[in-house]
């Protein structure tokens, strides 16, 4: 189990790198990484600097000064100043560390576990077939695939997605106020964003026409969060 995930791991990380469907609207992919992006948003950060080196990345902005150091082996460290955040891989994850905050994912036998203390969650992915369950603090939800219809159970309420000849309608609980229903989590840093990508690591095609960009839990990207 090991061994395929890395193996996977490090094929994602070493595809190409683009601004588009990696980080998000308006978002500059600075690396792709394993686990989702490392990023920024050029717009809001106005006047800056971007070096890349051998060893960094080097971005100066009005923000401060962000050097981004590693590869996806050794684990990657983002500085700002004394302000350091890591992030290192596991024996079946990976997690990101910033001072007291944490970030970390474990994979045992298809049933992916995210825990975060920022906010403070516990999230288990798990999928049977043609069924995916979610379940955190804040709820669960339980979604079944059926030809022409998307059965949503959730501690939300129950709806449904059905489409027949051309038409599609939606029953029940609108999806926006289904938990867990995300792409992802944001971490922002000194101007530079960290993308984790449950979407990706986690695939729920049948419902990521209505998952976009929000995040799982937590806030969006905020280059300035003072």
């Amino acid at each position: 189990m090991r061994s395929l995930l890395v193996g996977i791991l490090l094929l994602l990380s070493q595809l190409p790198a683009q601004a588009d469907d990696l980080s998000g609207p308006n978002h500059s992919t600075i690396l792709r990484t394993a686990w989702g992006s490392i990023f920024y948003d050029p717009i809001f950060m106005g006047n800056h600097k971007y070096e890349y080196k051998l060893d960094d990345i080097l971005i100066k902005s009005r923000f401060g000064e962000v050097r981004i150091i590693g590869s996806e082996n050794s684990g990657y460290r983002l500085r700002s100043g004394s302000d350091e955040l890591s992030v290192a891989s596991t024996f079946s994850g990976f997690q990101i560390r910033w001072n007291k905050k944490s970030w970390s994912l474990e994979v045992l036998n298809a049933r992916y576990t995210l825990s975060t203390n920022s906010p403070k969650d516990v999230i288990v992915f798990e999928r049977d077939g043609n069924n995916f369950t979610i379940k955190g603090t804040n709820g669960f939800v339980k979604v079944n695939t059926q030809p022409g219809v998307l059965s949503i159970l959730s501690s939300a309420g129950n709806g449904s997605i059905t489409n027949y000849l051309g038409s599609r309608s939606f029953d029940g609980v609108a999806i926006d106020q289904i938990p867990y229903l995300g792409r992802g989590i944001y971490i922002s840093f000194h101007g530079v964003g960290l993308f984790i990508d449950m979407l990706r690591l986690f695939p729920r095609p049948e419902m990521s026409e209505w998952i976009e960009w929000k995040p799982l839990i937590g806030p969006a990207f905020d280059p300035d969060p003072h």
